[in-house]
């Protein structure tokens, strides 16, 4: 397209230049060489501005075809990575939720005995029972491990129902308090977002996102900092909703701050896979972030993660802000399929 069109600006020049020659030739002939020179001036610059415009304008348009072009690239690799993202996600949350189905089978038996053991030997062999109680203990761990596992492959089994945001919130954040050491601020701000503000959800879920992003926040702000969980609403753009396989419609915007060290692109780029973690591996399993993606997905939402080092890191959970008429949950659309 952009070749035709310098095709025919160049053609038209051309035709122009063969037009003045030809009007130059006519009048060198005319009047026994009496050449009329202030038309054949006013021709010829005539002609000159003619031509320059149409190249001018033909070189703004090729640029703004390229600007588009380049913009609609940038556009196609953006929504191709996310895409690679989530198949990946998908990929590793049913191979996770089978593993952790199989070891989640394997731990009954263990829990099951470790505690009738402990009971028996809680009085005739005190040390006995102390070992038992450390077997009982780790495999609680190990439970719970394989419990966040499958939280993430299945987004969470409850029951989700339409609650009020504020509710919700109020009491998540009354729940997670503690886990906000005494060095560490913790602001929310612009809650009255969240009045009269209807979403779809399981009240547990948001307690157990709330307590990973907290929990999260702190661990990258080991001397002290601010946390600002931020809500506001908005509606989403078309092309947001395309790049997170989102229903088009107004969100929930939740914003956790924190003023912590920050990640790299490189950890930014995996950090809601499962397993991945940059601490050590007695500190931490890689599941509390993927947790959040899974539940998320599951809620008809998404989760987003912004950082620089040395800047902190933003998480922002976006909720479809519930109207009972037409929103459709993703455990019922599985349903009917």
């Amino acid at each position: 397209m952009i070749l035709f069109g310098g095709i025919i600006v160049c053609t038209s020049a051309i035709m122009m230049y063969v037009d003045f020659f030809s009007v130059w030739h006519d009048f060198s002939h005319k009047l026994d060489g009496n050449i009329p020179l202030r038309k054949i001036v006013i021709i010829f610059f005539a002609t000159l501005f003619a031509c320059t415009f149409l190249l001018i304008r033909y070189f703004f348009r090729l640029k703004k075809n390229v600007n588009e072009l380049e913009k609609a690239q940038s556009a196609l690799r953006k929504q191709r990575h996310i895409k690679s993202e989530q198949d990946k996600l998908a990929a590793l949350g049913e191979l996770s939720g089978g593993l952790a189905h199989e070891i989640n089978n394997a731990l009954v038996p263990a829990l099951g005995m470790s505690e009738i053991l402990k009971k028996r030997l809680k009085d005739k062999e005190p040390e006995l029972a102390t070992f038992i109680d450390v077997i009982y203990e780790s495999s609680l761990h190990a439970r719970k491990i394989v419990q966040n596992v499958l939280a993430f492959a299945r987004g969470q089994d409850e029951q989700n129902e339409i609650n009020n945001a504020i509710d919700v919130f109020s009491k998540s954040i009354e729940l997670n308090e503690k886990i906000v050491p005494n060095n560490i601020e913790c602001v929310i701000a612009n809650i009255e977002a969240l009045k009269d503000t209807p979403i779809y959800v399981n009240p547990t879920a948001i307690t157990q996102i709330t307590a990973n992003l907290l929990k999260n926040a702190t661990e990258a702000m080991p001397d002290g900092g601010t946390i600002t969980i931020n809500f506001d609403k908005d509606l989403i753009s078309s092309e947001f909703a395309v790049d997170y396989d989102l229903v088009e419609c107004d969100h929930l915007i939740v914003a956790i701050s924190d003023t912590g060290s920050g990640m790299s692109e490189q950890v930014l780029s995996q950090v809601f896979e499962p397993f991945y973690t940059t601490k050590d591996v007695d500190r931490g399993t890689g599941l509390g972030l993927s947790t959040v993606y899974g539940i998320m997905k599951n809620l008809g939402g998404t989760v987003t993660a912004e950082s620089e080092l040395g800047k902190g890191s933003t998480f922002k959970l976006f909720f479809p802000i519930t109207d009972p008429a037409i929103f459709t949950p993703i455990t019922a659309k599985a349903e009917a399929a």
